[in-house]
């Protein structure tokens, strides 16, 4: 898809809302390397990176995703307490 958008000089966004699949996966399957190594490769070569909390951005960032890709925008409103 990357190799697409290039070729069409078209920004890549992608938009995550949950790493819940990477609770899963992380419980001693062998699945879990080599799809983290697929998604975090899938993650660098995209334009934007739009994620729903600081959570799951230092989530990316930990995998090594760099920083100025990811931009958090909350999917829900601030409620004062």
């Amino acid at each position: 898809m990357s190799r697409f958008a290039k070729k069409r000089n078209v920004e890549l966004i992608y938009h995550i809302h949950d790493l819940y699949p990477d609770i899963l996966f992380k419980s001693k399957s062998p699945f879990y390397h080599p799809l983290n190594h697929i998604l975090v490769r899938a993650l660098k070569r995209v334009n934007k990176i739009v994620v729903i909390s600081t959570d799951i951005k230092d989530s990316l960032l930990k995998k090594g995703v760099p920083s100025d890709k990811i931009h958090v925008i909350p999917n829900w409103p601030r409620v004062k307490s």
